[in-house]
C-alpha cells in the first residue's frame, strides 16, 4: 500500500471536517464511564479539527507574506505533517496530542523566522534554514514510509532470527527515555527492516526541540506499521502504555470504529 496523501491546504480542511463530523457520529456507538468522559471525548475532537484549520490558515498567511524558502519548508513541513496526523492516527486524543506538538513547533519555527526577519545575521540564518529543512524532509519521509508493506518483510526475518526487545530497550524502561533517546529507538527498528534507512538519517540531523516532540509521535506511527503483526512486543511500550492499548494522557482508545484518515483522504484526492 502507497504512503499517505498530501492534501492541499482546501481539501486539509476537508479532512479535518469529515473526520469530525465522523467522531461527533460515533459517540452514539460509545459507551463512556461518565458525562466528563462524553464531554472530554467531544472536546478532543473538535480541538483537533480547529487545529488543523489554525495551522493551515498560519501556513497560508505565511507564504503570502514572504516568498523566501524559509517560509515555504515552514508551510510545507506543517502541510505535511498535519497529514500525517490526521491520516496515520485514528485515536482522537493521541492525535490530539500529535497536533499540538506540531503546532508548539510551527510556534516556535515561526517566531525564530520572525525575529531573523527583524535582525541581520547571516548565521542565524543558516542554522534556521537547515534546522527546518531538516524537520521538513523528515516529515516528506515519515509520509513516504508509512505504510510500505515491504519494510515489514526483512524486519520480520529479523525478529524470527533473534532480534529480541532487549536490543531495544537494554539499560532501561522506555518511558525513562528523553525524546531525543526514543527517536534513537526509532532508528534502530527503521534501520532494522531494512527499508528506512534514508528516514533514519534525516532524523539524525539537528532539528529544534518542539520538532522532535512532533516528529516523535510520526515515527512512532511508522514504527507500528513495522512491527504491527508482533502486538505487544514494542506497540505498548512505544505508546507509553500497556502490552496491549494503545493510550494517551489516562484514555483508552473508544471502542467504536473510528474514522480512517487515509480512506478518506485517498477520497478527497481523487474529487474535482
Amino acid at each position: 500500500m502507497a504512503g499517505i496523501v498530501i492534501l492541499s491546504k482546501e481539501k486539509l480542511e476537508m479532512l479535518s471536517e469529515y473526520i469530525y463530523r465522523q467522531e461527533a457520529l460515533a459517540i452514539h456507538n460509545i459507551q463512556f464511564d461518565s458525562e466528563n468522559a462524553r464531554v472530554l471525548y467531544l472536546y478532543a475532537c473538535k480541538s483537533n479539527r480547529e487545529t488543523v484549520l489554525t495551522l493551515a490558515n498560519s501556513t497560508a498567511d505565511l507564504v503570502c507574506d514572504d516568498k523566501s524558502k524559509v517560509a515555504s519548508d515552514i508551510a510545507e513541513y506543517i502541510n505535511v505533517s498535519c497529514n500525517l496526523a490526521l491520516q496515520t492516527v485514528r485515536e482522537h486524543f493521541l492525535r490530539s496530542d500529535y497536533l499540538e506538538k506540531i503546532k508548539s513547533c510551527s510556534d516556535s519555527l515561526m517566531s525564530e523566522f520572525r525575529d531573523l526577519q527583524a535582525g541581520n545575521d547571516p548565521s542565524c540564518k543558516s542554522k534556521l534554514m537547515e534546522k527546518v529543512t531538516n524537520i521538513k524532509n523528515v516529515a516528506l519521509e515519515l509520509a513516504k514510509q508509512y505504510q510500505n508493506p515491504a519494510a515489514s518483510i526483512p524486519f520480520t526475518k529479523k525478529i524470527e532470527g533473534g532480534w529480541s526487545r532487549g536490543k531495544l530497550f537494554p539499560n532501561k524502561s522506555y518511558d525513562l527515555f528523553k525524546d531525543p533517546e526514543k527517536l534513537e529507538v526509532f532508528q534502530d527498528i527503521i534501520e532494522a527492516s531494512g527499508f528506512g534507512g534514508m528516514l533514519a538519517s534525516k532524523i539524525a540531523k539537528p532539528m529544534c526541540e518542539q520538532g522532535i516532540a512532533a516528529i516523535l509521535i510520526g515515527a512512532s506511527m511508522v514504527v507500528w506499521e513495522i512491527v504491527t503483526g508482533f502486538g505487544a512486543f514494542v506497540a505498548g511500550p512505544f505508546a507509553g502504555s500497556g502490552a496491549n492499548n494503545r493510550t494517551t494522557n489516562g484514555f483508552i482508545p473508544a471502542e467504536a470504529a473510528m474514522p480512517d484518515g487515509l480512506a478518506i483522504a485517498r477520497q478527497i484526492a481523487h474529487e474535482a
